[in-house]
């Protein structure tokens, strides 16, 4: 089963560290599709596993992928996808 939650620390970006807890993934960015999607409890960033466009699996072979995205929706940092734990 996905995690209720993650933690995120060590960053020098202030605003990415901090709990993320698990959110319905349903409109959350027009530009992506979620399967599952965590909010920062204070800075409202999103961690999601969202479906990968097709270059991304053309370029690693995974379906999906991890992403963090900033308030503006902005992908801040990209991880392999598959997998339950980021």
């Amino acid at each position: 089963d996905p995690s209720v939650g993650f933690f995120v620390g060590g960053s020098s970006i202030r605003e990415m560290n901090g709990l993320y807890a698990r959110t319905e993934p349903a409109d959350l960015s027009p530009n992506y599709e979620f399967q599952l999607a965590y909010r920062h409890d204070y800075t409202g960033w999103l961690l999601c596993l969202a479906t990968a466009s097709d270059e991304w699996k053309r370029k690693t072979g995974q379906n999906t992928q991890w992403l963090l995205l900033d308030n503006n929706g902005l992908t801040r940092f990209r991880h392999d996808g598959d997998t339950l734990i980021p």
